[in-house]
């Protein structure tokens, strides 16, 4: 494993991907990749926060400002995990519906070519992955390396 991208998010599952990935990446000297997604609807009311925030400061924000809030979760959330990070990152932030999610996952890290993805996944009955689709097996069926996933 040289570079790898790591799917995160608030949940505690997450939380023990990030460790465990840290954990080979520092072991072997790999960079990892930190990929976190807001949707549409959270990313307005990120903006909106900012908005009513500049009104009162005098000063206005924009998308980069919203984005930057995603980098920042991420960022808080590796200081939560590792008192001091054994790894080189990188936070990769993206604004997505939970469809087109696994295509984000991917094109990140074809982008940084990544050689491993670590993914946290939901157990879901075979019927449901048909019926609803799933980020997991998205990723696990077209990502042309190794994958990682906790079942939470």
């Amino acid at each position: 494993m040289d570079r790898a991208l790591v799917v995160v998010d608030d949940s505690e599952q997450s939380h023990r991907l990030l460790r465990a990935a840290g954990d080979i990446a520092a072991g072997v000297g790999a960079n990892l990749y930190l990929f976190s997604s807001l949707d549409p609807d959270e990313f307005d009311e990120t903006r909106a926060a900012l908005d009513a925030i500049g009104k009162v400061e005098d000063t206005s924000y924009g998308k980069t400002d919203a984005m930057g809030a995603v980098h920042s979760r991420l960022e808080r959330t590796v200081a939560e995990v590792f008192d001091d990070p054994p790894f080189d990152y990188e936070t990769i932030g993206v604004v997505t519906e939970e469809g087109d999610r696994a295509s984000k996952i991917l094109a990140a890290a074809d982008e940084h070519d990544c050689d491993h993805v670590f993914v946290a996944g939901k157990r879901r009955s075979p019927t449901g992955k048909v019926l609803f689709g799933d980020t997991v097996q998205k990723v696990l069926l077209n990502f042309d390396g190794e994958v990682t996933v906790r079942l939470g």
